[in-house]
């Protein structure tokens, strides 16, 4: 999918698209390699700091991570480089935010999609 924002609906959540789902191929041990499915959910405030929810759906592990992040959130877009996310999800209240177009802008361009 192209990485663009879209409006949230009744749950009240807009998603950035950054990649594809599934695939990856390959075995490991003789079992077929699965790719992690995780979904990023974030959250900004006027000081920049970045509050991150993942998970990972294939196993439920759950991570929460506050950045202090730079107005460019240089910070964030790096965590995120170091993860295969699925799909972020982001308040509708922030669908027009610095942290929304940076999303677009870094993570789907990395994801080969801008």
């Amino acid at each position: 999918p192209t990485a663009a924002a879209s409006g949230g609906g009744a749950s009240g959540l807009g998603t950035v698209g950054t990649g594809t789902i599934g695939g990856g191929g390959g075995t490991t041990a003789g079992r077929p390699r699965v790719t992690p499915l995780v979904v990023a959910a974030l959250i900004a405030n006027r000081a920049d700091e970045v509050g991150l929810a993942t998970c990972c759906v294939n196993t439920l592990h759950v991570k929460l991570t506050t950045l202090a992040d730079t107005p460019a959130y240089a910070k964030t877009l790096s965590h995120l480089a170091t993860m295969e996310i699925a799909e972020i999800v982001l308040p509708d209240t922030a669908a027009t935010s610095r942290l929304a177009h940076a999303l677009v802008d870094g993570v789907g361009n990395s994801a080969g999609n801008g």
